[in-house]
């Protein structure tokens, strides 16, 4: 539970705007895939997938400190 609010922190906290469309494109695509997503953020599979890549990565070290 307590990750889970770091990361609702992190979210409101250090999350930019513009990924957290690509955050909500992901969280809803479940089911559809990266095709899906790319084509909700307006962006090509490759582009949305290095771009969440760097967002995990930032997450993770956003929880370290």
């Amino acid at each position: 539970m307590a990750r889970l609010l770091l990361v609702r922190r992190w979210i409101g906290e250090a999350l930019p705007q513009r990924d957290r469309r690509l955050l909500l494109a992901v969280w809803r695509s479940r089911r559809y895939g990266w095709y899906w997503t790319a084509r909700q953020v307006g962006m090509g599979v490759d582009d949305c997938l290095s771009r969440w890549d760097k967002l995990v990565a930032k997450l993770a070290r956003w929880m370290e400190r």
